[in-house]
């Protein structure tokens, strides 16, 4: 039976015209206008939002509708708390936020990629240089083109570099990229990602659930130190817990990436875990009743892709399993109304109609 589906949430801000260009952060990144205007056409069709909690609850008892929606937003982006929260709390939609405690208290300098603060400091040194060097060779980035293309090389090399030396920090990395820029770390990581006091401000509210999206955001099934995996779990768990004042429960795998051993960490110290897709070959997003609350799927809200068929009319009207199709086609093919003292009768899309009597 389906239970629903959970929308997944990066970027809630108005649209940067400077980094369209960047596929990345526009792909993360929705306006507040747009995540208003769905929330509002999905109540006008149905749509019942939940928090985590309830939307579990509803899947562990077998009451969950097909067009319940549960909003999950992962990272701790800095515009979830300016601008999506006023929206959650203008339309009393329920939200989990997953944050990843080394961003909420150092940006992305222990990550293995240049994400979220890190993602914006290497966009704006490319969007006012038309010319970079890197590792001797020059990096051209005069047009839009070649500023997407700079993008992605500083990116991998970073990336690469970060395997290479993992003992250097994220900012030790983007320094030597850009040894001539003042890169204000401190600053960036303020600007773009939630501090402390926001989550715990945001956490005092009812609609509001945080989660943890793990200490260091890692690929966790790639981990092969199975210290350094549980401590993915459990130190983001006493981090965020220690400052937010309240015990959590749920968790977002980074990437959505997770294997057997991920798994049994997520069950030894968490009530649920989100991925991306449904365990296994199938492409699925919404949730089933059957789905293991450790891996359950989720589907992607992007502005700038072919969202709305997932959030619209297609989205919310039934998306049947097997029996449920099966149920669906017998009451298409034999249905019984009744309509005052009218009775409809349809037997193989042949509709008999006929009246009661009078009550004497």
């Amino acid at each position: 039976m389906r239970n629903g589906i959970l929308w997944m949430l990066h970027r809630v801000a108005p649209a940067d015209s400077e980094h369209l260009i960047f596929g990345l952060d526009s792909s993360l990144r929705v306006s507040p206008d747009y995540l208003e205007m769905q929330i509002i056409r999905a109540k006008e069709q149905g749509a019942r939002f939940l928090s985590i909690d309830d939307f579990l609850a509803n899947k562990r008892d077998g009451t969950g509708r097909p067009t319940d929606v549960c909003i999950t937003i992962d990272d701790g982006f800095k515009d979830i708390y300016d601008y999506a929260f006023p929206v959650f709390k203008r339309q009393n939609a329920p939200f989990v936020f997953y944050v990843a405690s080394d961003f909420i208290d150092t940006g992305f300098e222990h990550c293995l990629k240049p994400e979220a603060d890190g993602m914006q400091m290497m966009a704006d040194v490319i969007l006012k240089r038309d010319v970079l060097v890197l590792n001797g060779k020059k990096v051209y980035a005069g047009t839009a083109a070649e500023k997407q293309a700079a993008f992605s090389i500083f990116w991998q090399a970073f990336a690469a570099q970060k395997e290479k030396t993992p003992e250097k920090s994220g900012h030790e990395i983007l320094r030597a990229f850009f040894p001539d820029e003042n890169l204000d770390f401190e600053g960036y990581r303020k600007r773009y990602l939630c501090s402390w006091n926001d989550l715990k401000e945001m956490a005092k509210d009812p609609l509001c659930t945080i989660g943890s999206h793990g200490k260091t955001h890692q690929w966790l099934s790639l981990m092969k130190d199975k210290d350094a995996l549980e401590r993915e779990f459990t130190e983001s768990k006493k981090r965020i817990e220690e400052n937010i004042g309240k015990e959590i429960f749920h968790f977002s795998y980074p990437y959505g990436q997770y294997n057997n051993s991920v798994l049994a960490c997520a069950k030894k110290y968490y009530r649920s875990a989100v991925a991306i897709r449904a365990a296994g070959k199938t492409d699925r997003r919404f949730v089933l009743t059957s789905d293991d609350a450790y891996a359950l799927p989720r589907i992607s809200v992007q502005e700038n892709a072919v969202l709305p068929l997932y959030l619209g009319t297609s989205a919310l009207r039934p998306t049947y399993t097997g029996a449920e199709y099966a149920k669906h086609l017998f009451r298409k093919v034999f249905n019984f109304e009744r309509k005052g003292r009218k009775r409809v009768l349809t037997v193989f899309f042949l509709k008999i109609k006929f009246k009661t009597r009078k009550d004497a």
